[in-house]
């Protein structure tokens, strides 16, 4: 079959100049079928009462507090090297998932405000290979205790609020991270924790 569809077209004669008319349109039909296509635009059409739920449910504002970092936590960094603590709520009885997912938020936290006010402790850290240790506290007071201290020694932190509403109530304080920081400056707020 596929010998009689082969002389069949070396049976057909085309004159030159219709074979590069020919050949030229498929050229041009290919090129412009593989151009990739803008999406169509949509429209979404919502209801009044579905917009004012949706604004009703629009994250509040975070208001982010300055952070003097004293200027020895760097010698210090420097010299001893530096750490994060994230401090597990057990109160919560969490899975390890959760706690999984919790602690990666916070650390994310820590990573950006460091970024924004301990910068050259930040670099350390990351030279260091980013020393992450996990403990755990019994509740929420305790973890805004901790929190408190680390704040008045200068140390960068995060308390993560969850939001998700799969395993805790919306709003909760999961995780605490304190640091990149100085190890000895971060143990005096988290040394005595026992390991999560």
């Amino acid at each position: 079959m596929v010998r009689s569809y082969l002389s069949t077209l070396s049976s057909v004669e085309l004159p030159l100049w219709q074979a590069l008319l020919l050949g030229g349109a498929a050229l041009l039909v290919g090129s412009y079928v593989s151009q990739p296509q803008p999406p169509k635009p949509t429209t979404c059409t919502t209801s009044k009462k579905e917009e004012d739920e949706q604004t009703d449910k629009q994250p509040e504002e975070k208001v982010e507090e300055p952070l003097e970092v004293p200027h020895q936590h760097i010698k210090l960094a420097q010299n001893e090297g530096t750490k994060m603590v994230l401090v597990v709520r057990t109160d919560l009885k969490m899975t390890g998932g959760k706690v999984a997912s919790q602690c990666a938020h916070a650390t994310l936290e820590c990573f950006r405000r460091a970024l924004k006010y301990a910068p050259e402790i930040l670099k350390v850290w990351e030279y260091m290979g980013q020393a992450k240790i996990t403990v755990k506290c019994r509740s929420q007071s305790e973890m805004e205790e901790l929190e408190a201290n680390a704040r008045k020694l200068g140390l960068v932190t995060h308390m993560f609020k969850d939001d998700s509403r799969t395993q805790v109530a919306s709003g909760a304080l999961t995780v605490l991270g304190v640091g990149p920081g100085p190890i000895s400056v971060i143990d005096k707020v988290t040394g005595h924790l026992k390991l999560y």
